[in-house]
């Protein structure tokens, strides 16, 4: 978020944990993301960095994501894939809070079924 910042992006983030620092006095809501308030068709980039992976409410998740990304909108999302050498044999991946493993198949899935256009590589 701070890189973004001092690229001239608004910037706001949504932490479950409340006991995450904010470092750098970043316009952060601690909760869900449906508790947030954000308006529809707010954001035209929505990032995920290791988070889907660890969210109990994936399907509330998604239909706020979809409220609140304007159409022509991006939604990043990086998480671990499970078959991935590392992951699927090794289990390096893994860390604790993680309530679900996707594959790149899942993730697509995911996406679809909630009307987003998923770019596959």
């Amino acid at each position: 978020m701070k890189f973004l910042e001092k690229a001239e992006w608004e910037v706001y983030g949504v932490e479950l944990d409340e006991r995450a620092p904010n470092l750098y006095g970043l316009p952060i809501f601690y909760g869900r993301l449906s508790q947030a308030g954000f308006p529809n068709d707010c954001f035209d980039v929505v990032t995920l960095w290791g988070v889907i992976e660890h969210i109990y409410e994936l399907n509330e998740l998604m239909e706020e994501l979809h409220r609140v990304i304007t159409p022509g909108g991006d939604l990043i999302i990086l998480t671990t894939n499970y078959h991935s050498p590392a992951t699927g044999l090794l289990k390096l991946d893994y860390s604790p809070g993680q309530v679900l493993l996707f594959a790149k198949k899942t993730v697509w899935a995911l996406l679809e079924k909630r009307s987003f256009q998923a770019e596959k590589d």
